[in-house]
């Protein structure tokens, strides 16, 4: 009896299929492999479905493979699958075959989606290729790919690392002036590469002006960064300032502020600000650790006081709980130099 050749495609579609869904994938490449060896006619459509579900199970040699066969054959993936295609070399770090796409989307006038695009600007960054990320930034624009938070988020914590600061100061102005909010991750990472580089002052200028101006939110992340610059600085005035701020906004100092502050304290050795510090972290919902007992233990033994330090750790430290290695040590160390 005659049968359509359409109803043969449907019978081997369904059976990959049902492979793929089972996870069986050897069995549908095998089947795949059939089909296209069969008189039923297959389409691009089976194509990039077949080479998405392969990419989704990292069987990317193999998707290789069937892709080296589309052209011949006058097909093209879809830009969600060439998209899908590039995140998945990303993690195998496959740059000259992820710029082979590129070009052959280029030839076809269409670009990657924007999560892919993302993606491979951030590995590029990671690899240190940042010539070849800012070149594909470039190129992507030009074809209408418009950047988002992320992008640029991903550009600015990138140069940052690379210590290039005013170029990352240029993207940061850039996506201002493009309308686009700069979300949490993106004023910590310029408000944390900045501070790392020593521009702090230029990481509270950009960073609380658009905290100020009402354009973003931010978490104690990155008022923590801005803190902690300013008190490496010596800036203890601002970074005070910043807490005060940071109250305003509804953003409540977290351990991690205390801790930054009561180490500038104990380092300066400004034991009344620090015991103030430590009292008011206790009558507070944000109670002392390890690391804050251990900071005024240190201070006071840098301070040749041993004995006000092994006071403050009998009578403090031990009822809490509080001691550890680092805390014997240094008393140790202290009385065995006084």
């Amino acid at each position: 009896m005659y049968q359509p050749l359409g109803v043969h495609r449907l019978i081997y579609r369904t059976r990959i299929a049902s492979y793929v869904k089972a996870g069986l994938i050897d069995y549908a490449v095998k089947v795949f492999e059939e089909m296209t060896l069969s008189e039923c006619r297959v389409f691009g459509i089976d194509y990039n479905r077949f080479i998405g579900v392969l990419i989704r199970h990292s069987r990317l040699d193999l998707a290789h493979h069937y892709y080296s066969k589309m052209a011949p054959l006058g097909f093209s993936l879809s830009s969600f699958t060439y998209s899908r295609f590039i995140s998945g070399l990303c993690q195998t770090k496959e740059f000259m075959f992820i710029e082979k796409l590129l070009n052959d989307m280029d030839r076809l006038h269409c670009v990657p989606d924007i999560w892919a695009f993302n993606i491979y600007l951030n590995l590029l960054f990671r690899e240190n290729r940042e010539e070849s990320a800012l070149e594909v930034f470039g190129r992507m624009v030009e074809r209408g790919r418009e950047p988002d938070v992320v992008t640029f988020t991903i550009i600015i914590d990138g140069l940052c690392k690379m210590k290039k600061f005013d170029a990352a100061v240029q993207f940061w102005r850039n996506m201002l002036d493009k309308g686009i909010r700069p979300d949490n991750k993106a004023c910590g990472a310029l408000a944390v590469g900045l501070c790392d580089g020593g521009q702090v002052d230029l990481a509270y200028e950009l960073v609380i002006g658009v905290i100020s101006g009402g354009l973003s939110e931010v978490s104690t992340l990155v008022y923590n960064a801005l803190i902690s610059g300013f008190c490496r600085a010596g800036g203890i005035d601002k970074a005070l300032a910043i807490v005060s701020f940071m109250s305003r906004t509804g953003c409540k100092p977290d351990l991690v502020t205390y801790n930054v502050l009561l180490n500038y304290c104990c380092n300066e050795f400004m034991f009344e600000e620090a015991v103030k510090l430590l009292k008011k972290m206790e009558c507070s919902a944000t109670e002392p650790d390890v690391y804050s007992y251990n900071q005024l233990l240190k201070a006071f033994c840098k301070a040749n006081h041993p004995d006000k330090a092994y006071q403050f750790m009998v009578t403090k430290m031990v009822p809490k709980g509080f001691c550890d290695v680092v805390s014997y040590n240094t008393i140790i160390k202290a009385f065995l130099q006084y």
